[in-house]
């Protein structure tokens, strides 16, 4: 099952945020060992590093989501994608 997570859940994981770490993580998990495939935008990525940058070493904040991009699809975001009709009549 395809499982789109949000910027949110991302948060909760890598700033280990509670009460909601422990569910995220779980999902994440279950992403690992390749119970789900996890969906994540590309921009997802980008707001958290700077979200998490004064809170955290960036080496960590960057070591972290590129080991979270490992077990996901990331969905990229450009112009042709936000441009393409979602409904053909």
């Amino acid at each position: 099952m395809k499982v789109f997570l949000d910027t949110n859940i991302i948060m909760d994981f890598c700033a280990r945020r509670l009460p909601f770490f422990e569910n995220a993580s779980l999902i994440i998990d279950m992403g690992y060992r390749k119970e789900l495939v996890l969906v994540v935008s590309s921009l997802t990525f980008i707001n958290v590093a700077y979200i998490l940058r004064k809170a955290y070493p960036q080496d960590l904040v960057m070591q972290k989501l590129a080991n979270l991009a490992k077990i996901c699809t990331v969905s990229p975001v450009s112009y042709t994608h936000l441009t393409l009709p979602t409904i053909r009549l």
